[in-house]
């Protein structure tokens, strides 16, 4: 009995015992369990931010391999040490061994650049060695000249009758390239009766070329728009070839001139093609180095320069007019005070020519001035002369009053196959009696007729606005009469006459 007792107990003990586990309800969105799980759910798990990497430290943090933000211009660990911060590369997101090695290049290609300049300097003539180190002198960077001699290297040779009989350009040596550059000079159309030496006025073309452009400003463009710049003083100064010394050309203006001539120039299209590269632009770039050197100062002849630097940002209708250069050349001539200086040497007859050059730069940015204004229809920022026009042009081409009138047509005149009125040995405009004079009279009429329409006293359209609109119409009217027959274009067709037309 005892042992079936013992067996039943030892079986009940063995069985398992079951737990029994309270059931559990699903969470609901109220409680806080279920709102903790939903946000761990939808939002995404956020690691810890990396470092960010510092292609370049500063000085300080490299020498005491510290850790650098790569702040600028100040990093964090400079600013709470007070201390300066100073990088060896300026662009944060270039290494530093990326800008060693773009420095160790431009050095070597700098040198490569200043022993080709050496060598010029070495193998040139004396004359062109001697220009060329003037040129350094007044150059900010050595390399920039070396460019503007080898982009002014022209291959003269070519198969053109005008540049020589050969059948490819080559190189030539020193000597015989000055050899051609003098006979491309002797060899210059009708129309370069002008001789001129290039150096050291410009480096961009020869003498050839400058000639030729040179003669066509004072033939065709010195008539009227660009009446202030004066022939005689202008080539006196250029032929003594001291820029230093000259008060009436400068290497600025020169270039400037030659940039509105080579719109027109056969002779510098050649040599454009020759060279494989723009006349125009090479003589434009030109004249805006030489005006950086200018640093503004004043002078007649960069105002002269600034004039056409604006006329040629008109003529190139792929860039808007720089109004700029026009403010410049208006406050340039306000500082010279030209009248100033006219009245103080009027009476002295050792300044004739000097009078005479100031009063024609007075009387041309007048007339340069009105006919721009005109185009923008506001007054014009240059005040009406008080000096005579006959000082200014003191020529007998001049007066209207002291000379006779002109026939028709004269047996001195010659009409070529343009229908135009040219000299028979220069092939330029033949002189016009009293030229000058009508020109001043278009001008006094402009600037009277863009005053009152930016003069706001009276209402547009009231009866003194249209009384003096009848009067400023009546003398419109009326100028022409006043003129010899030789400005008139139904009595005789010529370059002036045209121009006044």
């Amino acid at each position: 009995m005892e042992s079936e007792g013992r067996g039943s107990q030892d079986s009940d003990h063995q069985k398992p015992v079951q737990k029994r586990y309270q059931t559990l309800l699903p969470a609901t969105d109220s409680t806080p369990i279920g709102a903790f799980t939903r946000s761990l759910l939808s939002e995404p798990r956020k690691l810890p931010p990396k470092r960010r990497l510092v292609l370049v430290a500063c000085l300080r943090c490299r020498t005491k391999k510290e850790k650098c933000d790569g702040g600028r211009p100040s990093c964090g660990r400079c600013i709470s040490k007070e201390t300066e911060c100073q990088y060896e590369v300026d662009d944060a997101r270039t290494s530093r061994s990326s800008a060693l090695r773009r420095k160790c290049d431009s050095l070597e290609e700098e040198n490569t650049q200043l022993n080709e300049l050496f060598c010029l300097l070495r193998k040139k003539p004396r004359a062109e060695a001697e220009d060329i180190l003037s040129r350094l002198r007044n150059a900010e960077e050595p390399v920039s000249v070396l460019k503007t001699i080898k982009e002014a290297e022209l291959l003269l040779p070519c198969s053109s009758p005008e540049y020589g009989s050969e059948s490819a350009p080559e190189r030539r040596k020193p000597q015989e390239t000055e050899a051609s550059a003098e006979n491309l000079s002797a060899q210059a159309p009708a129309a370069a009766q002008i001789k001129v030496r290039a150096s050291p006025w410009t480096a961009v073309a020869r003498r050839g070329v400058v000639s030729d452009l040179i003669s066509s400003f004072f033939a065709w463009d010195n008539l009227l728009l660009y009446s202030f710049v004066d022939r005689e003083s202008f080539l006196k100064d250029m032929e003594l070839g001291n820029p230093k010394e000259a008060r009436y050309c400068s290497p600025f203006l020169v270039n400037a001139i030659c940039a509105t001539q080579c719109f027109n120039s056969v002779r510098a299209g050649k040599a454009g093609v020759m060279s494989g590269a723009d006349l125009q632009h090479r003589f434009l770039q030109e004249a805006k180095e030489l005006l950086a050197l200018e640093a503004g100062r004043s002078s007649l002849t960069t105002a002269q320069g600034l004039a056409l630097l604006f006329s040629i940002s008109i003529y190139n209708v792929i860039d808007r007019p720089n109004l700029s250069y026009r403010y410049s050349y208006c406050e340039m001539l306000k500082k010279l005070n030209l009248e100033g200086r006219l009245s103080r040497i009027r009476n002295d007859p050792n300044y004739g020519g000097e009078r005479q050059a100031l009063a024609r730069a007075l009387w041309g940015f007048f007339i340069f001035e009105s006919i721009v204004a005109s185009g923008y229809f506001h007054a014009p920022s240059l005040s009406m002369p008080r000096v005579d026009v006959a000082g200014a042009f003191p020529d007998n081409l001049n007066s209207m009053s002291s000379v006779a009138p002109t026939p028709p047509l004269e047996r001195a005149d010659s009409f070529q196959s343009t229908g135009t009125v040219l000299d028979d040995r220069t092939y330029s405009p033949a002189g016009v009696h009293g030229y000058f004079d009508a020109c001043a009279d278009i001008a006094k009429l402009l600037y009277e007729s863009m005053c009152h329409n930016a003069d706001y006293s009276f209402d547009t359209g009231s009866a003194e606005d249209l009384r003096t609109r009848r009067g400023l119409y009546s003398k419109l009217t009326k100028l022409p009469k006043s003129w010899p027959a030789a400005l008139r274009p139904e009595a005789r067709l010529s370059p002036q006459s045209c121009l006044l037309r």
